[in-house]
């Protein structure tokens, strides 16, 4: 008996150890560096329909071998398209073939229309939620450095620039004021998702085989994906309906229209540096001047302070909403015209309506559509 005990004791630790000697020499679990999301990591959602409007099933998050969400890695034989942005770029409740970067990239005419002449074209997504141009430019500084074969850039922004200025004044930053700060760049460290086992020194942190299992079983891909249901949004909306002020005049936005304006240049100038293809999209919401009971029922953003963890906070009216993002979103018109970069008009095209959006300004399953087939048709307006 104990014979037997003592040779399945054996097999097994030997079955172990040429699992962990795989992983470490095969396998890609565990790449050194750190990542926006984590690496060849599969996560799934099951969003509830009744709080994301038009979202339905179980949807699947994977991202490739460079940390980035999409099925397939970059190459450097493949033509590379990395769209940057906020949550409206990471789509979080859309299934890996749902978001509008994926149904660019399932057109037959999308290498024509990137300019990709015969290269395969993968287009994959480092959108997170919450982030400013501020943090997109620190983002993209160090991804363009790290890999030299992207070869476009979708930027998608401004709701973020806009909203979190609103919530508190001081999170006007811009990028020629912190360029070179140190301090700054480590700041937006807390986006970057780093393998446990750079800096656990404990037995399972220098593990392969257990780093491996924790990320595929129990890890979500980023601090962003942890609320699979949508529930957190249920809860911003109870917040926003016991609102005890509406503000209908925004405050003076001048400051921050300019912060936005510079930290778009510098990232065309950062793209134009690595010979980098930019190609910028604006934002589109369901904000406007008059929103029915339904509509509204469906909103959560656009408060002050600390709205999102609390009842009873001051917010902003969609009126006010509405007309501030068309304040961003010219700025980002006139910037990239100002410097010939073609810019996409969204927010111009598609309806205010639940077939675009499940709350203030993130796209369901047919929005996802309508804004991929809006991409497509301005690029086929202006290709050749």
């Amino acid at each position: 008996m104990k014979g037997k005990i003592l040779l399945v004791c054996v097999g097994v630790i030997t079955a172990l150890s040429i699992a962990e000697i795989t992983l470490r020499v095969v396998a890609k679990f565990n790449p050194p560096g750190r990542f926006i999301y984590a690496p060849n990591h599969t996560y799934y959602f099951h969003p509830d329909s009744s709080i994301l409007v038009g979202i339905h099933g179980e949807k699947k998050f994977k991202t490739n071998a460079q940390g980035f969400r999409g099925d397939e890695d970059f190459t450097d034989t493949t033509y590379n398209v990395l769209c940057v942005g906020g949550s409206t770029t990471e789509c979080n409740y859309l299934d890996n073939n749902e978001t509008w970067y994926s149904l660019l990239n399932q057109s037959p005419a999308i290498a024509r229309l990137m300019g990709a002449g015969k290269k395969h074209v993968v287009i994959a997504s480092v959108g997170l939620s919450g982030q400013t141009s501020f943090e997109n430019y620190f983002m993209l500084n160090e991804l363009l450095l790290k890999h030299k074969n992207i070869h476009q850039v979708i930027l998608m922004c401004g709701i973020n620039d806009f909203v979190k200025v609103l919530a508190k004044p001081s999170l006007n930053i811009s990028v020629v004021n912190q360029k070179d700060s140190l301090a700054q760049a480590h700041s937006i460290s807390r986006y970057w998702y780093i393998p446990g086992r750079i800096n656990d020194t404990t037995w399972t942190g220098h593990s392969a085989l257990f780093h491996a299992l924790r990320v595929q079983f129990f890890t979500p891909p980023s601090k962003n994906t942890v609320d699979r249901r949508g529930d957190i949004i249920k809860q911003w909306r109870v917040n926003y309906s016991s609102r005890s002020k509406v503000l209908d005049t925004l405050p003076d936005l001048t400051q921050s229209l300019k912060i936005f304006h510079q930290n778009i240049e510098q990232i065309a100038t950062l793209c134009a540096a690595h010979q980098v293809k930019l190609l910028c999209i604006n934002q589109a919401t369901l904000w406007q001047d008059s929103l029915s009971e339904n509509l509204s029922a469906l909103l959560w953003m656009g408060g002050i302070g600390k709205y999102q963890e609390q009842n009873g906070g001051v917010y902003y009216s969609p009126k006010a909403l509405a007309a501030g993002m068309r304040m961003f979103n010219e700025v980002l018109k006139s910037t990239t015209s100002t410097h010939n970069i073609m810019s996409i008009d969204i927010a111009g095209k598609l309806p205010k309506d639940t077939s675009v959006f499940y709350d203030d300004c993130h796209f369901n399953e047919s929005g996802a559509r309508k804004v991929a087939d809006e991409i497509l048709s301005q690029l086929k307006s202006v290709s050749p």
